[in-house]
């Protein structure tokens, strides 16, 4: 498990470096650029950092003298999609193992302050702290503290997918995904829901079914399992979230079916009732462009 995580880590950080234009030496930036990182309190020599920008997507990435690595997903407004370090060579996998920020309501239990994002000057400057987790959907077990701060130029990168995302207003605040998961899809005829996280106690749902949902509008209610979203509340006391009760609309506006993957844009508004209080929210204004691998 160690030495496939290790892998995993190991080849995102290799495409971020190799796509980027610039890997200089962090002792001799020119461009009032750094990165200082604490790792379990003791200070770490970073050597080279970068960053890319795709859209509203920013992500960083650092390696130290030592074989450490570390790595910020963030989107513009700076909510944490991934927070991860992780060993970027055999031997410093002896000595370090990947840890990463807690999937659910990240700002809770990891602070990250988005100090500037210019996008004239290309740089973006972050301050951090905060606990990461061997598995970043359970809290508990081994935890590493991580500390620091950084300023580095970005690189804008073309997506292979324009707009992708979801945004909405919830009850008054934006909502920007920063992040997502998958779940079912992956044989003919299965379900497919798609969970966007940002900074905030609530993630958004995006339920389709490849051979079901089509262009065109869809009125949903709570009983609709497909060609809907959801909204859902994460309880910090039980760490489980709360599934809303909707009632709304979506549209799908485009259905783009590749070899690969398959891209869904649309729009959604609802209103959802928490099934513990009955206190109701409105989300409006919603739209989204999503991506699933197709089976």
């Amino acid at each position: 498990m160690k030495i496939f995580r290790f892998l995993a880590a190991f080849f995102v950080a290799v495409a971020l470096f190799s796509c980027s234009s610039s890997s200089d030496d962090a002792s001799s930036s020119s461009n009032g650029e750094y990165f200082n990182l604490n790792y379990e309190g003791a200070a770490v020599n970073i050597t080279q950092f970068q960053a890319q920008r795709s859209e509203q997507t920013i992500a960083v990435t650092a390696v130290a003298a030592d074989g450490l690595g570390i790595s910020f997903e963030i989107n513009e407004l700076g909510d944490i999609g991934n927070v991860h370090t992780y060993p970027t060579s055999s031997s410093s996998a002896a000595v370090y193992d990947l840890y990463s920020s807690y999937r659910n309501y990240p700002s809770h239990y990891f602070t990250l302050n988005l100090i500037e994002l210019n996008s004239q000057a290309k740089t973006v400057e972050v301050s951090f702290t905060g606990d990461l987790y061997e598995d970043q959907y359970v809290l508990g077990g081994n935890t590493v503290q991580i500390s620091g701060s950084f300023k580095v130029r970005y690189t804008d990168i073309q997506p292979m997918v324009n707009d992708l995302g979801f945004r909405a207003n919830i009850g008054g605040n934006v909502f920007m995904s920063a992040t997502n998961d998958q779940s079912g899809g992956f044989f003919n005829g299965s379900d497919i829901a798609l969970t966007y996280y940002n900074n905030s106690e609530y993630t958004l749902t995006f339920n389709s079914n490849h051979d079901n949902t089509s262009v065109g509008t869809y009125n949903f209610n709570n009983g609709s399992t497909v060609n809907n979203v959801i909204i859902s509340k994460f309880d910090t006391a039980t760490q489980t979230y709360v599934d809303y009760l909707t009632s709304g609309t979506l549209t799908i506006t485009e259905k783009i079916v590749g070899t690969q993957f398959t891209v869904v844009k649309g729009t959604f508004s609802f209103t959802a009732t928490n099934p513990e209080n009955s206190t109701q929210i409105t989300v409006s204004g919603g739209d989204f462009v999503s991506s699933y691998e197709t089976y």
